[in-house]
């Protein structure tokens, strides 16, 4: 069936919703990608694979999400990402486009707006420049289960915040090789506690003091098979939000207390990486409706950052909340942060465990 064909039988007899519309948009494209797919085959006459991976665990208190892109359109650009805090949302008194906002219409823009602009591509012989400054929160306790690094926010006594670096270059033939350096960190930002300036110095002693160059052909190599970021990889998920739940439901492993926490966590980490296909994304954000407790937390021109909250009863913490800054007007998705438990008056709770920011940009070289 070619695009055309597709397109006559979108929702034939049936009214038009917003879920259809976007429904509509998304099989469009994935029609306009097959048909792009077949002619790279027919002129290249082999495979080009487009591979993204997850890399975590560099030293004892580094971790890292490797990001990429994935190509919908033939000619480079480069997207500007805001990366100032948001600011807060309007009251209903102060006007402005997201006045009557619900975050069910938020995400629906977002992901028409994915289908409808699809993502950055470098060109043969440029890369595409992923770049995410990372913090993480730290902390503290004299006598921990595993170490002394591993406290609650209830529980810990000194705290601090690490900002980090990491950046992954695709190249536009992404059968050449990936780069991802991975830079040391060498500050602390904020230290909580009367111990926290002495605790954390120590703590950064001991830390990645080298930039850390990896390089792979083909992509990231994450041993997963498929591989992470492959095609055969994403051709398995599946594009309808409910089913793309029940798909994440089937990756839970044993008795999981929450499993909504989970999926909201892998869905948003995905969108961070931006390497799933423009049809994918949409999915993605369109299942992130289906989630618990969601809110507007603020609103920055086209971007808006919202926020999910679930509740745990572990031993380990009370709550589990995730944000991401998503641009209704290109749904590209430019940070994110994870909250875990609450409680103890060392941390303030706008301090999260870990955050995010994303830029990405086309370039002539890697390192």
């Amino acid at each position: 069936m070619d695009v055309f064909e597709r397109v006559r039988d979108i929702g034939a007899g049936d009214g038009l919703t917003e879920d259809r519309i976007i429904g509509a948009r998304i099989r469009l494209l994935q029609g306009i990608e097959g048909s792009r797919g077949a002619e790279r085959a027919r002129l290249t006459k082999k495979p080009v694979f487009l591979i993204a991976g997850a890399v975590a665990g560099v030293a004892a208190a580094t971790a890292a999400v490797v990001v990429v892109g994935q190509p919908t359109s033939p000619a480079p650009r480069v997207e500007a990402v805001p990366t100032a805090s948001p600011t807060p949302a309007p009251s209903p008194s102060a006007g402005g486009p997201f006045e009557r906002a619900t975050v069910a219409s938020v995400l629906e823009s977002a992901a028409g707006a994915t289908v409808a602009g699809g993502a950055l591509e470098a060109a043969p012989g440029q890369y595409l420049r992923v770049e995410h400054q990372t913090t993480q929160l730290v902390l503290y306790q004299p006598t921990g289960q595993y170490t002394q690094w591993d406290a609650t926010r209830e529980s810990a006594t000194a705290a601090w915040v690490a900002p980090g670096t990491y950046v992954t270059y695709i190249p536009g033939d992404r059968s050449q090789e990936w780069v991802t350096v991975f830079e040391p960190k060498t500050t602390i930002s904020q230290t909580f506690g009367a111990e926290g300036d002495a605790l954390a110095a120590e703590w950064l002693a001991g830390t990645l003091k080298e930039q850390i160059v990896d390089r792979h052909a083909g992509g990231i190599d994450d041993g997963s098979d498929p591989q992470m970021g492959s095609d055969a990889y994403y051709a398995q998920i599946p594009r309808d939000p409910q089913q793309l739940l029940d798909w994440y439901r089937t990756l839970m492993i044993g008795d999981v207390l929450d499993e909504d926490s989970q999926i909201a966590s892998m869905i948003i980490q995905e969108l961070e990486r931006n390497a799933a296909p423009a049809d994918l994304r949409a999915a993605m954000l369109l299942a992130l409706r289906e989630m618990p407790n969601g809110r507007i937390l603020g609103v920055d021109g086209s971007s808006v950052t919202l926020g999910f909250s679930f509740a745990w009863t572990s031993d380990l913490f009370d709550s589990w909340t995730e944000t991401l800054t998503v641009d209704t007007s290109s749904g590209f998705v430019s940070a994110s942060s994870r909250t875990l438990g609450s409680g103890g008056s060392l941390v303030p709770e706008s301090v999260p465990n870990s955050s995010v920011v994303t830029s990405i940009s086309i370039v002539d070289d890697a390192p």
